[in-house]
């Protein structure tokens, strides 16, 4: 409150009370226990910087508290004066610090002091705000918006309890679907309330309104000058970071108008989430961009002009690391398609993902040296260590959770469990943490459709089935093709898919679904359905570049030379992608598998479904997608462990063939009657070893 008062003068410098508790947190043990001596409190001004020290005491005596603040000259080491203030009842506590500043600076106040200028003179409602401010720097955001609305309720004058209520929207999960608009209106509520408030708090809350409405380089041109003037305000330097590190604007090049500039840096944003750790190691929000490299996979995406509608992802920029710094060029992707290429082929040959996740793997640990009983910096360590495929780490991390300690990640959370519980061949277990994904955020429209593609790795087909009848656009060749898809992509075959594959392929089309489209509606079973019985093939052109129907095609060329140069190809880019932390979301792996046992090549096939297990499946996301109306890329996980089991006991490796059947028959426990008779198959398989 002293801060916040003396900082109404513009003709001096404040060190804000965040930078002072973290001075303080650089005290010996024994001392912070104790009453601060004036030789603890002259040491931590110095290494502030500052020229003069405020320390004191307050007495509560009944209803009254007295507050005595005794003001030191830090080079001397004298005290320059000592004042006394007292508030008669709590209703009067806030008013009583504007008067003591003026005391504890001895000169007239400015023109424009007036009692209040906190912006409450409600005990009660800033005792919510500043549980509201403990909760949002611990990045509990449902806990933080609940006492800072509990303190707008108090007093709906309160400016700093809006702008803060506007952070926490800006952060908090987004289920209901008016965040948005709460986030403006509060940051817009707290510009029009704070004119009494200091200079620096009317310049973040016009920061925030800005940034609220996605005005981020606007929001960074209020903020720098702020920055610029004082090196240590963290708050500050945490806000041109995030301003810098949102901003999407991007200027074409006056030579190349399909390539162009961020108009802010990402560079600037990570320089200045640095510099705020450094001066404060506890500011949690800081830390949260610096595995947003890996949760983007290593784009940046940008437009000129922010669409109406839809994202501004018109331009992308592929992220290179370069020593200190990121190289982030943003080309117009349709209009240049080559130079993304060309990016992404640099990218791939330097192996910028994992250096940008190893980065973060450091940051999200040095976040859980300062707080390792919080629960965000342990799962963002996770997410971490599973993008580099460190799944047994991620699992050590993931288990020191609580599902209840934070409600903004609880979702997520269910959604890591299940997804390291399967990879590390705990399918009860998995099932378990689905099932409670699905239990506090029930089925609706929207999500079925993912939900049905991630819970076909189970074996089940209801709600991917559900989600294809319910769209009434589509064609019965259609519905019927895509209904039997999850079968084929799980590697057990459909004897019906190949009639309804060529009912889809030759069904009337859209004027504009050409050759290339009518091919490319039929990629999965022609691709991971390498081993379904025919008779014949459809009619393949060259039309399609997806190199998935390069085995098709050889195939139905009967040209086996074409199919071992094909298996061959996907064999070697699925593992340079794969090492290059580009996940193997299409199989290309499985594919080179398929197509090396249809040639009778065994070893090669069982060395890649060994790759495709250990590495490959590792770093893929179970909640990720293949095609939008296709089974997501985890149904291709049992694919992957059922060629392993078959593979491996065919060539007399038993303990191993033993160990993959079984966890295949564990995922599948539940599985679909249509798939129970395959179950059976594989106990059997599995007994005769």
């Amino acid at each position: 409150l002293l801060t916040l008062d003396l900082s109404r003068w513009t003709d001096i410098s404040v060190v804000d009370d965040k930078r002072v508790t973290d001075l303080l947190r650089e005290l010996p043990a024994a001392r912070v226990t104790q009453a601060l001596s004036l030789s603890d409190g002259l040491a931590l001004a110095r290494r502030a910087g500052a020229g003069n020290l405020v320390m004191g005491d307050f007495v509560k005596i009944g209803r009254s508290t007295r507050l005595v603040a005794n003001v030191f000259d830090v080079k001397r080491g004298t005290r320059l004066r000592s004042i006394t203030q007292l508030a008669p009842d709590q209703d009067s506590l806030l008013t009583a610090f504007v008067p003591l500043a003026r005391a504890v600076l001895g000169v007239p106040p400015p023109p424009d002091t007036k009692l209040g200028a906190l912006g409450t003179t409600r005990v009660d409602a800033y005792q919510a705000y500043l549980l509201g401010i403990g909760a949002l720097n611990r990045l509990e955001f449902i806990t933080a918006q609940s006492h800072l609305l509990r303190a707008v309720q108090l007093d709906s004058l309160f400016a700093l309890a809006h702008y803060k209520l506007s952070v926490a929207y800006d952060w908090g999960n987004a289920e209901d679907a008016g965040t948005d608009s709460l986030r403006r209106f509060h940051a817009a509520a707290a510009l029009q309330l704070g004119a009494r408030l200091p200079l620096r708090e009317r310049t973040l809350i016009a920061y925030r309104l800005a940034h609220a409405r996605a005005e981020y380089e606007r929001a960074c041109q209020i903020v720098q000058p702020l920055a610029a003037k004082d090196s240590s305000d963290v708050e500050a330097l945490y806000s041109l970071g995030e301003c810098s590190f949102h901003g999407d604007l991007v200027e074409p090049s006056l030579a190349d108008a399909t390539i162009g500039r961020f108009r802010t840096s990402w560079n600037t944003a990570f320089a200045s989430f640095r510099r705020v750790l450094q001066l404060d190691p506890a500011f949690h929000i800081a830390y949260s961009h610096f595995n947003a490299t890996s949760e983007r996979y290593g784009n940046r995406y940008g437009c000129v002009v922010h669409p109406v509608q839809g994202f501004c992802n018109d331009w992308i920029a592929v992220l290179r690391p370069s020593g200190d710094t990121l190289i982030e060029v943003p080309v117009l992707v349709e209009k240049n398609p080559a130079a993304r290429d060309a990016q992404r082929e640099l990218a791939i040959q330097e192996l910028s993902k994992p250096a940008m996740w190893r980065l973060a793997k450091q940051d999200m640990q040095a976040w859980i040296d300062v707080a390792p009983n919080e629960a965000r910096p342990h799962f963002q360590l996770a997410r971490v260590l599973s993008d580099l495929g460190e799944t047994e780490r991620a699992d050590e991390q993931l288990r020191r959770l609580n599902p209840a300690q934070d409600p903004n990640i609880r979702l997520v959370l269910f959604q890591s469990r299940t997804d390291v519980a399967i990879k590390l061949g705990r399918a009860a277990e998995g099932r378990a943490w689905f099932d409670s994904i699905v239990a506090g955020a029930p089925d609706r429209p929207g999500n079925t459709w993912r939900r049905g593609s991630w819970v076909a790795v189970f074996g089940e087909f209801t709600r991917f089935r559900a989600w294809i009848a319910q769209n009434q656009n589509r064609s019965a060749e259609e519905v019927a093709y895509i209904s039997r898809l999850p079968r084929v992509m799980l590697g057990v075959g459909d004897d019906a898919m190949v009639s309804a594959e060529r009912a889809y392929f030759e069904a009337k089309a859209a004027p504009e679904c050409g050759p290339r489209c009518r091919e490319e509606r039929i990629v999965p079973s022609l691709a991971y359905g390498l081993r379904i019985p025919r008779t014949t093939w459809p009619a393949l052109t060259d039309s399609s570049r997806d190199e998935r129907l390069l085995p098709a095609k050889a195939l139905a060329a009967h040209d086996t030379a074409a199919l071992r140069r094909a298996a061959v190809r996907l064999d070697a880019a699925a593992r340079r992608r794969v090492a290059a932390g580009e996940p193997d979301l299409q199989g290309w792996g499985i594919i080179a598998g398929e197509s090396y046992l249809v040639l009778g090549d065994t070893v090669r096939a069982l060395a890649l479904a060994r790759f495709w297990v250990d590495t490959a499946m590792r770093a893929i996301p179970l909640f990720s997608s293949v095609g939008d109306e296709w089974p997501g890329a985890p149904v291709l996980w049992p694919h992957a462990m059922l060629l392993r089991a078959e593979l491996s006991g065919a060539l007399g490796f038993n303990e191993e063939s033993r160990k993959w059947y079984t966890r295949v028959i564990d995922l599948w426990k539940g599985a679909d009657p249509e798939l129970q008779p395959v179950v059976e198959r594989l106990r059997k398989s599995r007994a005769a070893l």
